[in-house]
């Protein structure tokens, strides 16, 4: 997220992977990856995120009955 010009930025509540307890974390989304952080970022150069999401564009097939969301 560093080099790239953000799409969108802001604080979301992420289930956590050992402790699934909900946790507020400031995310932010480029183009290519989905990082996210624990305190809110200007400059993600100079911060270490957390945690990034690789995104990757795929075909969708077969997607009824499936739901994916966001808790905010």
């Amino acid at each position: 997220a560093a080099s790239e010009a953000w799409v969108h930025s802001g604080w979301m509540s992420k289930q956590g992977h050992l402790n699934p307890a909900w946790k507020n974390r400031f995310f932010v989304l480029t183009s290519t990856e989905l990082a996210y952080y624990k305190e809110e970022v200007n400059e993600p150069a100079a911060a270490t995120p957390a945690g990034v999401v690789p995104l990757q564009v795929k075909p969708v097939t077969n997607i009824h009955h499936r739901w994916s969301y966001f808790h905010a």
